[in-house]
């Protein structure tokens, strides 16, 4: 990787490099080790880390040094992560406001001289928006809007499930058609319903037994 990359990037990040543009397992034990050697967790004092459910985060490699490390890692159900991801609550909204500002400060000193904001220059604009928005405060405000610390089991309201009533509602009568009684009466195995079909297309389906006997006399 470009070293030029990590230039001014904040104090401690790591850094990690794939021709997709997208974690891997490998990248996420990197980040995961680093994680162990600051919290030093140990079998007295295990950590907790909330995660989402990106399938690195479930890989078997990943799971073992975890669990040999005394990380408790816990996912988040599907479609939640807007109401329990402390990230997504209270952190990434301030970071964005402050990254922007940064390019704009960026733009400013030497966008009059025809130069362009290019990936040697991210790590550093991530750095100055870090160091704004780096605050006790904020992140202890993140686990308390999740309801994640202090725990809020009632962080959900009946307004949150509504989205999902006209899905429940389809389930619901789906549930109830399949347990409705069935007739059980033979059928032709054409399994086509007969119950809908009409005499004269009954009779071209069916031949009546004259027809038959037409047929084979």
């Amino acid at each position: 990787m470009d070293v030029k990359l990590t230039k001014d990037a904040p104090i401690g990040s790591i850094f990690v490099a794939h021709p997709s543009g997208w974690i891997t397992v490998q990248g996420f034990l990197k980040w995961l080790n680093a994680f162990v050697d600051r919290v030093n967790p140990t079998e007295e004092n295990p950590i907790l880390l909330i995660l989402d459910g990106h399938s690195t985060h479930k890989d078997l490699q990943v799971i073992l040094y975890a669990k040999e490390h005394h990380v408790h890692m816990l996912s988040l159900p599907p479609h939640t992560t807007h109401k329990l991801q402390p990230l997504d609550r209270a952190i990434m909204k301030p970071f964005k406001g402050a990254f922007n500002a940064a390019c704009e400060v960026w733009m400013s000193k030497y966008g009059r001289l025809g130069l362009k904001i290019t990936v040697q220059e991210i790590s550093g604009l991530v750095g100055s928006a870090f160091s704004k928005i780096c605050r006790m405060e904020l992140a202890q405000s993140a686990f308390q809007c999740t309801g994640i610390y202090p725990l809020n089991k009632n962080i959900f309201t009946e307004l949150d499930f509504l989205p999902a009533s006209n899905t429940t509602k389809i389930l619901e009568a789906d549930n109830q058609e399949n347990h409705e009684p069935k007739n059980h009466s033979l059928t032709p195995s054409t399994g086509l319903n007969f119950g809908s079909l009409n005499q004269s297309s009954f009779d071209k389906i069916v031949p009546s037994v004259s027809t038959i006997n037409q047929r084979n006399f």
